[in-house]
């Protein structure tokens, strides 16, 4: 799905572009400062519309 749709393709490019250069452990200590991360309680799951809506603000342009 995500060849089919160019909105989706560039979202996820964006996210790869910035994300990518990172080690394992500096993605881990930067996701649990971030807003999912401390919105989920202790062992719980974090739900995909937390995920949706955080990266959405960061990474969807407004047309």
């Amino acid at each position: 799905m995500i060849q089919e749709d160019p909105e989706i393709r560039d979202i996820v490019n964006t996210i790869y572009d910035h994300y990518s250069p990172r080690s394992a452990t500096d993605l881990m200590r930067q996701t649990h400062q971030e807003e999912p991360w401390r919105q989920t309680t202790i062992n719980g799951i974090i739900t995909q519309d937390i995920v949706k809506n955080y990266f959405k603000d960061i990474f969807v342009k407004e047309a």
